[in-house]
């Protein structure tokens, strides 16, 4: 009896493999077909596939790709389907559909179903990409873009003498990313004060090159940005400078004080999160030349030494609009100043 069980089994397996699709190949393709995703571009999937039995048409799924639990969602299907050729003797076909994206890291999954036993299932096969930020975002890929780095000054706003390197690395959505890059700098008790010296707090500026010739900054009224890091009690402030007139930035309408964005992983030294910032100034800010962007990090000296050889990173700052939000990272809502 036991060996007839087995014989059953064996057999159900072959007939489900004989009626299995097999997804040979899938690829994204961007308009120059060589891999690099720009921000809403019409990209098309197309998934080699060797039919078996009855075969669906493949549907498209895509999430961002971290957090790795995130759920795949629907986008749509490969319904083009054309003949290339026979695989041990059953037709391999080509799907193709179109994907559009926005800026962001994502994990794409195509899906093919079949009937086994007059039930449905599915075969899939994924692959993960990159999307390039806007033309109008600074996104750091091909090099600094001229930002630099302010002089770290204390809560009595007088600078320290010393320069803090700005650095470029290969670290994004959050981590080791090929040719995508980020800015950043690093926390160390050499350059940033703590007690005596700082009881209060200090703070450092990315800078942004001269905006007057960029059209889409000359419209900001505001901008979206990322920032990551593992040391604690970090906070960003968004200031644009405008000629003529006071540094701009956000403020709360009911108590007039600054707001300020915490930045700070929640468990100190846990896992990499990119948090994005996003500024939308209510009401707009007034007519006149958008002359550079400050992104101002503030710290608490008295946690400096716990930050110690810690990294901010800085990534995708946009103006507003379009303001884009990447997917997988958290939206930080704003605090009224705690920097006292």
């Amino acid at each position: 009896m036991k060996k007839s069980r087995t014989i059953i089994f064996t057999l159900m397996v072959m007939v489900t493999t004989a009626c299995t699709p097999v997804i040979d190949e899938l690829r994204v393709n961007d308009a120059n077909h060589n891999n690099v995703y720009e921000h809403n571009e019409a990209l098309t999937v197309e998934a080699d596939v060797t039919v078996k039995g009855s075969t669906g048409t493949p549907i498209v799924y895509t999430r961002p790709h971290l957090p790795a639990d995130t759920a795949f969602q629907r986008v749509g299907q490969l319904t083009n389907k054309t003949l290339i050729g026979h695989v041990d003797g059953h037709d391999q076909y080509r799907y193709s559909g179109p994907l559009s994206l926005n800026y962001g890291a994502y994990d794409v999954r195509v899906s093919v179903p079949y009937i086994s036993f007059l039930v449905t299932q599915y075969v899939s096969k994924q692959t993960s990409l990159l999307v390039d930020a806007p033309d109008s975002c600074f996104g750091f890929d091909g090099g600094s873009m001229g930002f630099t780095l302010g002089k770290v000054t204390l809560s009595n706003n007088s600078e320290l003498p010393d320069s803090v390197p700005l650095g470029r690395k290969l670290f994004n959505w959050p981590e080791d990313a090929g040719g995508h890059a980020s800015l950043s700098f690093d926390i160390t008790t050499q350059h940033f004060p703590s007690p005596p010296q700082e009881t209060r707090y200090w703070y450092i500026d990315f800078i942004s090159p001269d905006l007057s010739n960029i059209p889409a900054w000359q419209q900001s009224q505001g901008m979206t940005f990322r920032v990551s890091t593992q040391a604690g009690h970090l906070y960003a402030q968004p200031i644009i400078y405008i000629e003529n007139q006071d540094p701009h930035a956000p403020v709360d309408p009911e108590s007039a004080q600054f707001l300020f964005y915490p930045i700070s992983t929640a468990a100190m030294g846990g896992a990499s999160v990119w948090n994005v910032v996003q500024w939308h100034s209510t009401p707009n800010l007034p007519a006149g030349v958008r002359q550079r962007i400050h992104i101002r990090i503030y710290g608490d000296a008295n946690a400096t030494t716990l930050n110690n050889d810690r990294t901010v990173f800085l990534d995708g700052v946009c103006p507003v609009p379009p303001g884009i939000i990447p997917p997988g990272g958290d939206v930080v809502a704003p605090v009224t100043n705690p920097i006292q």
